[in-house]
Protein backbone atom coordinates (compact mmCIF):
# COMPACT_ATOMS: atom_id res chain seq x y z
CA UNK A 1 0.00 0.00 0.00
CA UNK A 2 1.19 3.52 -0.75
CA UNK A 3 2.32 5.95 1.92
CA UNK A 4 -0.85 7.44 3.40
CA UNK A 5 0.76 9.16 6.37
CA UNK A 6 -0.69 12.47 5.19
CA UNK A 7 -4.05 10.92 6.14
CA UNK A 8 -3.08 8.86 9.16
CA UNK A 9 -1.30 11.88 10.69
CA UNK A 10 -4.52 13.93 10.73
CA UNK A 11 -5.92 14.89 14.11
CA UNK A 12 -8.23 12.11 15.32
CA UNK A 13 -7.26 9.71 12.52
CA UNK A 14 -5.92 7.08 14.90
CA UNK A 15 -9.33 6.74 16.52
CA UNK A 16 -11.61 7.33 13.52
CA UNK A 17 -9.83 6.53 10.24
CA UNK A 18 -9.53 3.09 8.68
CA UNK A 19 -7.54 2.61 5.47
CA UNK A 20 -8.55 -0.18 3.08
CA UNK A 21 -7.10 -1.33 -0.20
CA UNK A 22 -9.57 -2.07 -2.99
CA UNK A 23 -9.46 -2.59 -6.75
CA UNK A 24 -12.04 -1.30 -9.25
CA UNK A 25 -11.41 -4.43 -11.32
CA UNK A 26 -12.44 -6.54 -8.31
CA UNK A 27 -15.72 -5.04 -7.06
CA UNK A 28 -15.94 -7.52 -4.19
CA UNK A 29 -12.95 -5.77 -2.58
CA UNK A 30 -15.27 -2.86 -1.73
CA UNK A 31 -17.65 -4.92 0.41
CA UNK A 32 -15.58 -4.74 3.61
CA UNK A 33 -14.63 -1.05 3.36
CA UNK A 34 -18.24 -0.02 2.70
CA UNK A 35 -19.86 -2.27 5.31
CA UNK A 36 -21.28 -0.12 8.11
CA UNK A 37 -20.80 3.20 6.31
CA UNK A 38 -23.65 5.69 5.95
CA UNK A 39 -22.02 7.61 3.10
CA UNK A 40 -19.61 6.81 0.28
CA UNK A 41 -17.54 9.18 -1.87
CA UNK A 42 -16.67 7.42 -5.13
CA UNK A 43 -13.61 9.27 -6.45
CA UNK A 44 -11.71 6.49 -8.23
CA UNK A 45 -11.55 5.92 -11.96
CA UNK A 46 -9.47 3.44 -13.96
CA UNK A 47 -6.93 5.25 -16.12
CA UNK A 48 -4.73 3.82 -18.86
CA UNK A 49 -1.76 6.19 -18.75
CA UNK A 50 0.01 4.27 -21.52
CA UNK A 51 -2.89 4.56 -23.96
CA UNK A 52 -2.94 0.83 -24.70
CA UNK A 53 -6.61 0.16 -23.95
CA UNK A 54 -9.32 1.00 -26.46
CA UNK A 55 -11.82 3.63 -25.33
CA UNK A 56 -14.58 1.00 -25.15
CA UNK A 57 -12.55 -1.16 -22.75
CA UNK A 58 -11.79 1.82 -20.50
CA UNK A 59 -15.46 2.80 -20.46
CA UNK A 60 -16.58 -0.73 -19.60
CA UNK A 61 -14.04 -0.94 -16.77
CA UNK A 62 -15.26 2.36 -15.33
CA UNK A 63 -18.91 1.29 -15.53
CA UNK A 64 -18.29 -2.14 -14.00
CA UNK A 65 -16.22 -0.63 -11.20
CA UNK A 66 -18.89 1.97 -10.42
CA UNK A 67 -21.67 -0.62 -10.50
CA UNK A 68 -19.63 -2.83 -8.16
CA UNK A 69 -19.26 0.01 -5.67
CA UNK A 70 -22.96 0.87 -5.92
CA UNK A 71 -23.87 -2.80 -5.38
CA UNK A 72 -21.65 -2.92 -2.29
CA UNK A 73 -23.51 0.17 -1.03
CA UNK A 74 -26.88 -1.53 -1.56
CA UNK A 75 -25.67 -4.78 0.01
CA UNK A 76 -24.39 -2.93 3.09
CA UNK A 77 -27.95 -1.88 3.97
CA UNK A 78 -26.40 1.09 5.83
CA UNK A 79 -25.33 3.49 3.06
CA UNK A 80 -27.79 6.37 2.71
CA UNK A 81 -25.84 8.59 0.29
CA UNK A 82 -23.30 8.11 -2.48
CA UNK A 83 -21.34 11.02 -3.94
CA UNK A 84 -19.84 10.25 -7.35
CA UNK A 85 -17.16 12.70 -8.34
CA UNK A 86 -15.31 13.22 -11.56
CA UNK A 87 -12.00 14.70 -12.63
CA UNK A 88 -10.85 17.81 -14.46
CA UNK A 89 -10.66 16.09 -17.88
CA UNK A 90 -14.45 15.91 -17.99
CA UNK A 91 -14.61 19.69 -18.28
CA UNK A 92 -11.35 21.06 -19.65
CA UNK A 93 -10.91 19.47 -23.07
CA UNK A 94 -12.96 21.53 -25.48
CA UNK A 95 -10.49 23.76 -27.34
CA UNK A 96 -11.46 26.88 -25.36
CA UNK A 97 -9.29 29.02 -23.14
CA UNK A 98 -10.45 28.68 -19.58
CA UNK A 99 -10.51 32.15 -18.11
CA UNK A 100 -13.69 31.77 -16.09
CA UNK A 101 -15.04 29.45 -13.45
CA UNK A 102 -15.83 25.95 -14.67
CA UNK A 103 -18.93 24.30 -13.26
CA UNK A 104 -21.65 21.75 -14.04
CA UNK A 105 -22.40 23.61 -17.28
CA UNK A 106 -18.83 23.09 -18.54
CA UNK A 107 -18.10 19.86 -20.43
CA UNK A 108 -15.32 18.46 -22.54
CA UNK A 109 -16.12 18.11 -26.22
CA UNK A 110 -15.74 14.44 -27.19
CA UNK A 111 -15.30 15.39 -30.86
CA UNK A 112 -12.46 17.74 -29.92
CA UNK A 113 -10.80 15.02 -27.83
CA UNK A 114 -10.99 12.53 -30.69
CA UNK A 115 -9.38 14.96 -33.13
CA UNK A 116 -6.55 15.72 -30.69
CA UNK A 117 -5.65 12.36 -29.16
CA UNK A 118 -7.36 9.44 -30.84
Amino acid sequence: MKDVSYLTDLLGAYERLKIFEADLNKPETFDTPIKGCIGVFHVAHPIDFEGKEPEQVQTERAIKGSLGILQACVDSKTVKKVVYTSSAPTIIFNGKKHTEVLDEESWSDIGFIHTQWL
